[in-house]
C-alpha cells in the first residue's frame, strides 16, 4: 500500500493472518519531505505490533514502536524519504486493522 499526502486522505481495513502466515503484516509506504507531517489513527480487533521505520541500504531506522489495539499519532519526516507504517499480527488468530492517514 502507498500513500502520498498530496493526494488527500487514506483509509483502508486490512486483514492480518496469524503470526506464522506470510500475510501476518501490512505496510503502508508514505513519501514525506523533510518537515512534512501526517496524522494517523488505527484500530484493530486484537493486539498488534506497530512501528514507523525507514530503510537505508541494509539499515532499518525505527522512529516509533507500539503494541496494542489502537493508536492515534502524528509523524513528521526528519528528512526527505519514504517511511513505512507497519502492523504485525503476533497472535495465531486473524486480526482486522482499520487505518486512517491524513496529511
Amino acid at each position: 500500500m502507498e500513500f502520498s499526502p498530496e493526494k488527500g486522505s487514506f483509509q483502508e481495513t486490512v486483514s492480518l493472518q496469524g503470526h506464522d502466515h506470510p500475510e501476518s503484516f501490512a505496510e503502508l509506504a508514505v513519501h514525506l519531505e523533510k518537515g512534512q507531517s501526517i496524522t494517523y489513527s488505527w484500530a484493530a480487533d486484537g493486539e498488534v505490533d506497530f512501528n514507523i521505520h525507514s530503510h537505508r541500504a541494509e539499515e532499518v531506522n525505527y522512529y516509533e514502536k507500539f503494541s496494542g489495539a489502537e493508536l492515534r499519532g502524528r509523524f513528521e519526516g526528519p528528512e526527505r524519504d519514504r517511511f513505512y507504517l507497519m502492523w504485525q499480527n503476533r497472535s495465531s488468530e486473524p486480526v482486522k486493522v482499520t487505518i486512517q492517514v491524513n496529511p
